[in-house]
């Protein structure tokens, strides 16, 4: 028995070897093997993108010429055009009434460009405002952080026609003259007119009363 647990360790010992040996041969092969280093790469492709590259004209760099990249003054274009603020409008919108119905609240407004009722909500723009706030009787309206309070119309818009109002006729009265209380009554008949009589037959002639005479 002995002999043979010998026998086996000698079989194991000598494959071991044998292995060992055709493993550092490989190893040694992979380590002669001659490789390129990445920086002899990286440099032969920059050459061949060289080599590619187009030619540059020089009117393209008219634009850092125009743009005044030396000036320590400078400014670019879309911060001035950020600080150009919006003119206000002239005409503010008008408010013609209001609509609350629990948290919903809308606003009838005419709009001074189109001349057009409509009704808008909170956070809506109207003539250049944006509504802020809708109470009962006003709305408020914010334009570049400044805000604008608008009454309700008391008129609903509709403007009463002028009355037109006739020229009165004066009418003048003719009242007779009154007698001074001082005058008499002779002079009160003087003054007054004189009635004549009607259906009174008239005197006989001459003629007549003769005939009668003679009779």
């Amino acid at each position: 028995m002995f002999r043979n647990f010998l026998a086996i360790n000698a079989v194991l010992f000598i494959i071991a070897s044998f292995l060992g040996a055709e493993l550092y041969g490989t190893l040694n092969r992979r380590m002669e093997v001659p490789t390129e280093p990445p920086v002899t790469t990286e440099k032969t492709e920059t050459r061949g993108d060289e080599k590619r590259a187009p030619f540059v004209s020089p009117k393209s760099f008219d634009i850092i010429a125009s743009a005044n990249l030396f000036n320590p003054d400078r400014t670019s274009k879309k911060e001035e055009e950020k600080v150009v603020a919006t003119p206000q409008p002239k005409n503010q919108p008008k408010l013609f009434g209001t609509i609350l119905i629990g948290d919903r609240k809308l606003a009838i407004l005419e709009d001074p460009g189109t001349r057009e009722r409509k009704t808008f909500g909170l956070n809506e723009s109207v003539g250049g405002y944006r509504i802020s706030e809708i109470s009962e009787n006003k709305v408020v309206l914010s334009w570049s952080g400044e805000e604008v309070t608008i009454q309700l119309r008391e008129d609903k818009g509709v403007k009463p026609l002028p009355q037109r109002t006739l020229p009165q006729k004066t009418v003048q009265r003719r009242t007779a003259p009154r007698a001074p209380r001082d005058q008499s009554a002779e002079q009160r008949r003087r003054r007054r007119p004189r009635r004549t009589r009607t259906n009174v037959p008239a005197p006989p002639s001459h003629a007549e009363t003769l005939e009668s005479e003679e009779r």
